[in-house]
């Protein structure tokens, strides 16, 4: 158990960003805590999430280094460039919000240092609970540990401790369910469109098939004809994309994957 005295302080944060993720946990984080700066390369984002969470504009990102945590919001490509421009070590709690960037790359510049990471897809102006988001978090130091897992509980969420590797094989699998499978959607959202037809069709399908993959898990619910082997509707579908280039070559390679899933399966579908 950590002693009292040994916690890192936290009265005030700072962030380096304003986007999806920082402008989510700044509104949950500024009923906790007081936000003391905002930094971004335009002051315009910052300005703007200052009107709504509280906090100042921050001239230079060495303005925010006086606060007891700061959290680094912005793409993965330009953490090493906000090390870069913090320059020298400091003591105050560093963290980035990253699923793929070891924690490690923070060391330049802090001595406290750690990974807050939110595993969500977040879009600012859509309302998201906080509290069903699950934390993967790390830290160079048990006191910083204690710090994430403080933050975390009163945003009233999970905090898990993972390893850069771990978490960056849990970020890898977050990309093929969410952005994979959401551009998916967005290629039969615009065959649909294109044929007259619409989207909301598929929203209970969409829906059961979520539930479904955690009820009986992916693999047993699978159905369709790739996986009972109905040749002659696959042909047809083929032949129905002939002026979709790229839907039928998604469409081909897809019936593949799963084919060869269930290759010893075929005509079995549940």
């Amino acid at each position: 158990m950590v002693e009292k005295n040994s916690l890192i302080k936290l009265e005030k944060i700072s962030f380096i960003g304003a986007g999806n993720v920082a402008t989510h946990l700044a509104k949950n984080l500024c009923i906790h805590y007081e936000l003391d700066y905002i930094y971004t390369k335009s002051g315009h984002s910052a300005q703007k999430l200052i009107n709504e969470v509280g906090g100042k504009s921050a001239e230079n990102i060495n303005q925010l280094l006086s606060s007891d945590l700061v959290i680094i919001a912005v793409p993965d490509v330009e953490i090493s460039e906000v090390v870069e421009e913090i320059g020298i070590r400091h003591n105050a709690m560093i963290v980035h919000t990253s699923g793929s960037t070891e924690a490690e790359c923070l060391a330049p510049c802090s001595n406290n240092y750690g990974v807050l990471y939110p595993l969500q897809s977040f879009s600012k102006d859509l309302r998201l609970d906080i509290g069903n988001v699950p934390f993967l978090i790390n830290a160079n130091s048990q006191k910083g540990l204690t710090l994430l897992q403080k933050i975390v509980n009163n945003l009233g969420s999970t905090a898990t401790l993972l390893s850069d590797e771990d978490r960056q094989k849990v970020h890898l699998a977050a990309v093929m369910v969410n952005n994979f499978s959401n551009h998916l959607y967005y290629q039969a959202y615009k065959y649909l469109e294109t044929n007259g037809l619409g989207f909301e069709y598929l929203k209970p399908l969409i829906l059961e098939t979520m539930r479904k993959a955690f009820l009986l898990g992916p693999y047993a619910s699978q159905t369709g004809p790739a996986r009972r082997g109905d040749e002659r509707t696959i042909q047809n579908h083929l032949a129905q994309l002939n002026d979709y280039p790229h839907l039928r070559h998604l469409y081909s390679e897809f019936t593949k994957l799963i084919q060869t899933t269930y290759e010893n399966s075929k005509g079995t579908e549940p």
